[in-house]
Parts: C-alpha cells; structure tokens; sequence
C-alpha cells in the first residue's frame, strides 16, 4: 500500500537536505558570517507532489512502523530471515518519506534501511547478519 500510494520512484530519489543555492536560485537561508568566513546560501529542496490518495505523515509512519513490528517479531522466530531483513529495509524507507520537512530524521530511517540491506545481503550469502 505504501509503495503504490506516495512511494514511487520520484520519493526514493528525492533528498530533501539543504543545498548551496545556485545563483540564478532564490535562498531559503541568507548567507551567514562565521568569524572570518563566510557561509553560503543555501536552499531547501521542494519535495515532489502528492496525489489526493497518497498515504504521508503520521498515517505513513504507522503503517510502516505496524509492519516493522511484524516483520521484527518474524525475525525473533527466525533471525537469518533474508526475506524479512529486505522487507524491514523497505519499509524503513517508505517509513522515511514521511520525514522530508525534517532531514535528520529522514536519515536516520535511509540509514537504518541501507543497515537491514546489508544485513539481508549478508544473509543471503551465508555471512552473519
């Protein structure tokens, strides 16, 4: 449901941390003077448009999290569980898209999913996860 509603291609690539303005864009910061240097503009990327039916926000988050608690309660049972590792990193970054007006936060969950990538790689091939 995610995936289908709000999901797609254009969030997984969209990185919503502030990057220095090109000239011929208009700033959302000012450049700042730190001592001796001299800060650049920078600008906040706009994120891509939703759909009326998209699932955001907080109603994103808990589903993701709903799923999250499953998959990690299957891991319990069964922890070398590759399949749940990929699904657990997909939802983290599902889970992510919802975090876009706070780029911190938006890390952290494109972290911990890379971090169930890896384990589910690792997995895969035998190694520990």
């Amino acid at each position: 449901v995610l995936s289908s509603r709000g999901g797609g291609a254009e969030m997984v690539s969209f990185d919503p941390r502030p990057k220095i303005a090109d000239e011929d864009e208009a700033p959302t910061t000012a450049p700042r003077k730190r001592g001796a240097a001299v800060e650049p503009a920078m600008r906040t990327p706009t994120p891509p448009p939703t759909a009326a039916n998209d699932i955001t926000g907080g109603l994103r988050v808990e589903l993701a999290d709903e799923g999250i608690s499953y998959l990690q309660k299957a891991l319990a049972l069964r922890p070398r569980y590759s399949e749940a590792m990929t699904y657990l990193g997909l939802l983290e970054r599902q889970k992510s898209f919802a975090f876009f007006a706070d780029p911190a936060q938006w890390q952290a969950a494109v972290d911990r999913s890379r971090g169930w990538q890896e384990k589910a790689s690792a997995a895969r091939s035998g190694g520990k996860p």
